[in-house]
């Protein structure tokens, strides 16, 4: 059985610190990027699916962007399963709202329970198996 990977795409280094180990205690393979563009390379690059825990405000490409980009390309959209992290998810914008819709992203309200997050990337990953 392979180790299924995540991406966590997250510009607060120490949220991302947490996150990564979190998952790697937890047997995930973990990738993390900075913002929305390394991400979009990594998700065009990887060979497998991916989870992909992102935020939605960073600077740089931000999370709308980097769900732009991913719209715009069928097979990011196929190989990959997303899930947005916001300090904001009650108050999104509609666009934003749609566009999530669109790609069967779910939300995780910032600041997040670990265990939700837990929860949320195991449902991600069975969607990719």
């Amino acid at each position: 059985m392979r180790t299924q990977g995540v991406l966590i795409v997250e510009d607060d280094e120490s949220t991302r610190a947490v996150l990564a180990d979190l998952l790697q205690e937890e047997g995930y393979m973990v990738f993390t990027a900075p913002d929305g563009q390394p991400a979009l390379e990594r998700l065009r690059t990887h060979p497998a699916g991916l989870v992909v825990l992102c935020d939605l405000w960073m600077p740089g490409m931000d999370g709308y962007a980097l769900l732009q980009a991913i719209a715009a390309e069928a097979p990011l959209t196929a190989q990959h399963a997303y899930i947005l992290m916001t300090a904001t998810a009650k108050t999104l914008p509609l666009k934003v709202v749609d566009l999530l819709k669109h790609l069967n992203v779910t939300t995780i309200p910032k600041p997040f329970d670990i265990d939700d997050v837990l929860a949320e990337v195991k449902r991600a990953a069975s969607r990719l198996v």
